[in-house]
């Protein structure tokens, strides 16, 4: 038991007993200076031994009454059973804690030795697997050496391969300058008929846009023809109007109005014809509007077909694009 120990246990000791009356325990006295249980309690147990001893030398003290000693002997005595009777309860918890952290203890161990079992089966098992996949190694080594006569029997053949593949690309490298060439002659044709049909189409283009332009003259035409017409027409029968009211008005003026019936007669007769003349102008603006929708669709279907060589010039330029591309992507 360390010196330092007991001194400090004794310190705290007296001055509980001399601050509160009282003799404190060994758990007290731990948990107020800490330290290890044993040496605290062995400490303690000093420290009582030499209270008693103390308590002993003064109920023998002279000038100290007889019954004053006794009481302080008994007083000790109480204190000294409730501190063992304190200390007993402590101890059999103490054990109590102990007996159950014993039990944890066997039971974690009981379970770890069955895990251990579990983990010994799973290690021979993997034991056995490892044998199997050395076995199945050795035997994939002896296949391996082989083949790797066979991969160099293969990689004498390649490199042959290799010298045929040379040459073969520099007959292929000449044959794509050929073919290049040509495919240049080619962009060059194209070119120029492209250039050509783009030059027609904006022609037809412009000759579409004249030929609309007369359509909406002419129909514009028609339809002043036609609302001259109307007007006439309506002027005509506000004319018969008032010449109805007039003849009902007076019979004395009948003559008059024979007369200038007959002029309306004669008006109504160059009506009729202007009316012919006019119809026969909307038939001639009819038929030349059909002649210009014939030369329309004429002129569309003319369109088309230059679309369609348009198209067919691209597809053989996409061909030749994509033979040259074909060319350039071979190995060399």
């Amino acid at each position: 038991m360390r010196e330092d120990t007991l001194q400090r246990v004794a310190q705290y000791a007296d001055r509980v007993l001399l601050d509160e009356q009282r003799v404190v325990t060994a758990n007290e006295v731990k948990q107020a200076i800490g330290g290890g249980t044993d040496q605290v309690r062995a400490a303690h147990a000093a420290w009582m031994a030499e209270l008693a001893e103390r308590l002993r030398k003064v109920e023998c003290l002279p000038g100290i009454p007889p019954a004053l000693g006794h009481a302080l002997v008994t007083a000790w005595r109480d204190v000294v059973e409730e501190a063992q009777h304190h200390a007993k309860a402590a101890l059999a918890e103490h054990e109590q804690n102990a007996n159950d952290c014993v039990a944890a203890a066997e039971e974690r161990v009981t379970a770890l030795q069955s895990v251990l079992a579990e983990k010994e089966a799973e290690s021979d098992a993997l034991r056995l697997r490892l044998d199997q996949r050395e076995a199945a190694f050795r035997l994939q080594e002896s296949e391996l050496a082989g083949e790797r006569a066979k991969v160099q029997a293969g990689i004498a053949q390649l490199q042959d391969l290799k010298a045929s593949a040379d040459r073969a690309t520099l007959q292929v490298q000449e044959q794509v300058k050929a073919l290049r060439e040509q495919l240049d002659t080619a962009y060059q044709r194209s070119d120029a008929q492209e250039r050509r049909y783009v030059g027609l189409l904006e022609e037809q283009k412009a000759a579409r846009i004249k030929l609309e332009q007369r359509l909406a003259e002419t129909e514009a035409a028609a339809r002043e023809s036609a609302k001259q017409l109307h007007n006439k027409n309506i002027e005509l029968a506000e004319s018969n109007a008032r010449l109805s009211a007039e003849l009902s008005v007076s019979q004395k003026q009948s003559e008059q109005l024979m007369q200038r019936v007959s002029t309306l007669e004669t008006a109504r007769h160059d009506l009729q014809l202007s009316n012919s003349i006019l119809s026969e102008k909307l038939d001639a603006s009819r038929s030349a509007q059909a002649r210009n929708l014939a030369y329309y669709e004429e002129n569309q279907a003319t369109m088309s077909r230059l679309q369609s060589t348009i198209t067919a010039l691209e597809a053989e330029k996409h061909v030749w694009e994509k033979i040259a591309k074909d060319l350039q992507e071979k190995p060399k």
